[in-house]
């Protein structure tokens, strides 16, 4: 399986080169998003995430830098455009919605704000997001997650250029914040426009991101695809999180085999297969041949100098070392590539600094990688992310 199948090219959506100082705080960002799909912005409290989205909204000004949507300038030197003049969505944490209008008043305030063709017909945005119910109720007997999805679907109504989210489902308890994801995945493959979304909960955005930008301190420390964020050995101190918690590779693949029967199914990645726990109820429903994203924490990965043999493990992987990092005097993390050449997905183990000396482990080394069924909970349907 080439790479290109699984992991598609994009041409940048959203430029921006932005540089000012706002009270005691240094905003300097240079970066590119694609076109389409799920940009997070990620990283510890304080780097800056909501100020550069406000940036981007027009709603501050940074004193130097450029802005561009598609082919649009919103700024570049002298030129500014003002939030209103700005083909943009934002999504907030309060949901605030019109209180006096119903669902559907409030969706048909977005839509007269378009002018005209909008990026999802209302009877989709109203599908996707599952309003169809709700479009004669009042706000105020909305539940929290639906004021949510309404008010993302207002948003897009509006016809935006570009959609920026900031934490929308940060208020919502844990169970709640998951019941949400299908929706903001199936909204993301539908979409034809940037995202950007500032996420602080590490499987939301393993699970949604296509691509991440790393702010910390007002600096983008790290831009690229989300398989190769979490592939690394240090993103686990660089977000500030704890590490077992937080280290672990975000595979793409494709389903090419599956057996209700036992609850697996194989999913090829790139330089190799793997099966993992099959969680979907209606296996008729995702056949053989949907694309999935698979998160594999390193904690679940084991190193081996052959296969091993009567182990309760179903899956070994031929994979080359790429690098060695000390998390601490203890443990080491080693980022992989599968496949006996090293051009496959990128994995990540952690391993104790024993077995570290003990196996010989350094770059170039091919090795085998154990890896524990992990569960196949996230789907990507379509073909656009």
């Amino acid at each position: 399986m080439s790479q290109d199948a699984l992991v598609p090219a994009w041409e940048p959506g959203l430029s921006a080169q932005l540089k000012g100082r706002f009270g005691d705080f240094d905003l300097n960002v240079t970066f590119d998003a694609p076109n389409r799909g799920v940009t997070t912005l990620f990283g510890p409290p304080g780097g800056g995430k909501t100020l550069l989205l406000r940036c981007l909204a027009g709603l501050e000004r940074a004193e130097e830098g450029q802005v561009q949507v598609g082919e649009t300038l919103w700024q570049d030197g002298l030129l500014f455009l003002q939030p209103h003049e700005r083909e943009v969505g934002c999504v907030f944490q309060d949901a605030a919605l019109f209180p006096h209008l119903t669902v559907r008043g409030n969706l048909e305030f977005g839509r007269r704000r378009a002018g005209g063709e909008t990026q999802l017909d209302g009877r989709v945005a109203t599908r996707i997001l599952g309003l169809e119910h709700l479009l004669d109720q009042g706000v105020d007997a909305l539940t929290l997650s639906e004021r949510i999805r309404v008010s993302i679907a207002r948003a897009l109504l509006a016809n935006p250029q570009l959609l920026l989210m900031d934490r929308p489902l940060a208020m919502l308890e844990p169970e709640g914040r998951r019941s949400m994801l299908p929706y903001l995945e199936a909204l993301a493959d539908q979409l034809s426009i940037p995202i950007l979304y500032i996420g602080d909960d590490i499987e939301e955005v393993a699970r949604l991101a296509d691509h991440v930008i790393l702010l910390r301190d007002g600096r983008v420390r790290f831009s690229g695809q989300a398989a190769t964020f979490f592939a690394r050995a240090e993103t686990a101190n660089e977000i500030g999180a704890a590490s077992e918690s937080a280290a672990g590779a975000v595979l793409e693949g494709r389903i090419v085999e599956r057996d209700p029967g036992l609850g697996l199914a194989r999913v090829a990645v790139i330089g190799g297969s793997l099966w993992v726990v099959d969680l979907d109820p209606s296996p008729a429903e995702i056949g053989v041949g949907a694309r999935c994203r698979l998160r594999v924490p390193a904690s679940s990965v084991s190193l081996f100098l052959a296969p091993p043999s009567r182990s309760s493990v179903l899956n070994a992987l031929p994979a080359k070392v790429h690098r060695v990092a000390m998390v601490d005097v203890a443990r080491a993390a080693v980022e992989l590539r599968l496949g006996e050449d090293g051009r496959g997905a990128g994995l990540l183990a952690h391993v104790t600094r024993r077995s570290l000396e003990a196996l010989k482990v350094a770059p170039g080394r091919v090795m085998y990688a154990a890896v524990k069924a992990v569960a196949l909970s996230e789907r990507i349907s379509g073909s656009s992310r």
